[in-house]
């Protein structure tokens, strides 16, 4: 499914919403409006949350089950009618630059730090000679 923004799924799932209850003589569930709509069970669940924060719909628990109800339709009018793809590229540029500043910065101390050869070569001399250790430890 292309996203088709926040405004015009308002208006699916709250026609969705109707017709179910036209036709059922009940309340919608999640799985009726994703069936309906032809979305996937967590994206119809997706745009519920983002309605129901919008005040568009009401949730009730039913049994085991969220039936949804209009609540408001004309707050779908405040909703934006344009689509905001642009800003998940943005977070996905934006984290993908944190990850690569991260790994400059490990390669960074890596290279900083004693050779691994140094660091052989202390702990084959710790380990013929415990002896040569020094002890940080003032009473032993």
């Amino acid at each position: 499914m292309a996203d088709s923004g926040l405004y015009s799924q308002a208006h699916l799932f709250t026609s969705a919403l109707r017709i179910i209850e036209h036709m059922q003589k009940r309340p919608a569930s999640l799985k009726e409006i994703a069936d309906m709509l032809d979305f996937s069970a967590e994206e119809t669940a997706r745009i519920s949350r983002r309605l129901e924060e919008s005040g568009v719909i009401k949730t009730m628990l039913s049994g085991n089950q969220e039936r949804f109800f209009i609540k408001d339709h004309l707050a779908i009018e405040n909703i934006p009618k344009d689509v905001k793809t642009p800003a998940m590229m943005e977070e996905v540029m934006r984290v993908k630059a944190e990850k690569e500043a991260k790994l400059n910065q490990l390669e960074g101390l890596l290279k900083k730090g004693p050779a691994k050869t140094d660091l052989f070569a202390e702990l084959d001399k710790a380990f013929k000679d415990p002896s040569s250790i020094k002890k940080t430890n003032p009473l032993d």
